[in-house]
């Protein structure tokens, strides 16, 4: 059994290689940052916290599919949320 430091150094020489997405799967994704938008809110009181997690840019290319779906009810989710 390896200890935690063995495991960190293990992961940390793993070529950091991520593939990029198409831009439909990253609308998708953005879409489903709506959701777990929706969820942490049920839970969060911190109105700060709140905020971070959604962003009042709509124009940004990934939003496109939310802004189709959207009948201006859908909140459009932060970069770190995505």
């Amino acid at each position: 059994m390896k200890n935690i430091y063995e495991l960190v150094t293990m992961f940390h020489d793993v070529h950091p290689f991520v593939p990029s997405l198409s831009q439909f799967a990253e609308c998708v994704v953005a879409y489903i940052g709506v959701f777990v938008i929706k969820s942490v809110f049920k839970h969060l009181v911190c109105l700060e916290c709140l905020e971070s997690l959604y962003s009042y840019l709509t124009d940004i290319r990934n939003y496109s599919l939310i802004a189709r779906k959207s009948n201006d009810g859908l909140l459009f989710p932060a970069k770190d949320v995505i």
